[in-house]
């Protein structure tokens, strides 16, 4: 992914948006497939118009790849918010001062 991320702008990738009715679309998919990417310059500003079907689905994976991650977060930000609404009346207290085999008890319910 980070091969079209870190590709620079040249001019063998970028063209005039007048440009593109001009050139056939053999052309334009020789452009695409030389280069991985080719940008459209538009009054002066530029965007990524049209990349390699390859490198198009690389983007894909790595958008997805964000989702999942966001998904992810938002999942552990709301375990952590129900975590910090619960009332602590409610969590187990862990008695003090207890050896080791004194909490292996306690842990499988059999201490006092």
């Amino acid at each position: 992914m980070g091969k079209i991320l870190d590709r620079p702008f040249t001019r063998k990738n970028t063209i005039p948006a007048s440009q593109l009715r001009e050139i056939s679309q053999k052309r334009l998919q020789e452009m695409i497939n030389d280069n991985q990417l080719l940008a459209l310059i538009i009054k002066d500003e530029m965007a990524i118009t049209m990349m390699g079907m390859e490198e198009f689905e690389a983007l894909r994976d790595y958008v997805e790849q964000l989702e999942q991650l966001l998904d992810e977060a938002g999942i552990v930000n709301q375990l952590s918010e129900t975590y910090f609404e619960t009332p602590k009346n409610e969590f187990m207290e862990m008695p003090a001062g207890m050896s080791a085999k004194e909490y292996r008890e306690w842990r499988k319910g059999t201490s006092d």
